[in-house]
């Protein structure tokens, strides 16, 4: 997981939002038990990015 100071940017969050597709995508054809526990990892890192910096978002705009 990457260390956010800044909520994602429209551009990053579809980006991150990709890459989370895509994971789920090959989860679901992979044959390689490897290959599925590695990809388990990487869409948590991407849901915890996305629901981290949605956070952010909505903290920052509290403080407005």
């Amino acid at each position: 997981m990457h260390l956010l100071d800044k909520p994602f940017d429209r551009k990053k969050r579809e980006s991150v939002n990709r890459e989370l597709e895509g994971c789920v995508n090959r989860i679901n054809v992979s044959d390689d038990v490897e290959e599925i526990v590695r990809l388990i990892g990487f869409a948590c890192a991407n849901i915890h990015m996305i629901a981290y910096s949605r956070v952010m978002s909505l903290l920052s705009k509290e403080d407005e």
